[in-house]
């Protein structure tokens, strides 16, 4: 049996690990992407204001999902409604279920914005650096606007996950 301390600094660290991934991508999708998209339009200082909170945001997102996960297991093992692995015969299994598909969804989404998305806004940034080409040129208009949807399907996933949480503390 676990120690009611070391339960409650996994529990911490687990919501420290939530704010800072699940508040990260709000705070970006909310605040930082349309301030400077609304002041600046498409273009370079938009390209370098993205790429500066993607070099703090982004390890910051992952090392979260690190610590979500050795967290995450550690509460489920101790939790007296968790019954085996894929054993899904109660409210909170569902919702447990439901919650870990959605982090692998946001997990997913995170992968694919920083393995495709982000280069292709970065080489489309560089065109335009080079050519000062009309706003948009080069497909950074399309692969911002790609980034943006992506950064909105994650909040959608996040939602998901924090309600799921809820019924699951719920029970």
């Amino acid at each position: 049996m676990t120690p009611s301390w070391v339960l409650s600094t996994l529990y911490g660290l687990h919501l420290v690990a939530t704010v800072i991934w699940v508040g990260g991508l709000f705070v970006q999708a909310v605040i930082v992407w349309p301030a400077t998209r609304g002041a600046l339009g498409p273009g370079l200082l938009l390209a370098d204001v993205q790429a500066r909170w993607r070099k703090v945001f982004n390890p910051l997102a992952w090392l979260s999902l690190a610590i979500l996960i050795v967290t995450g297991m550690f509460q489920m093992s101790a939790d007296p409604n968790y019954h085996g692995t894929l054993v899904v015969d109660t409210p909170w299994s569902v919702a447990m279920l439901v919650k870990h598909v959605a982090a692998a969804g946001m997990t997913a989404i995170g992968a694919l914005s920083q393995a495709v998305v982000q280069p292709a806004l970065a080489r489309a940034q560089l065109q335009l650096r080079r050519s000062r080409p009309e706003p948009g040129d080069g497909g950074a208009a399309s692969a911002e606007r790609r980034e943006t949807q992506l950064l909105w399907l994650n909040l959608a996933c996040a939602l998901v996950v924090l309600i799921c949480t809820a019924v699951a503390t719920s029970q």
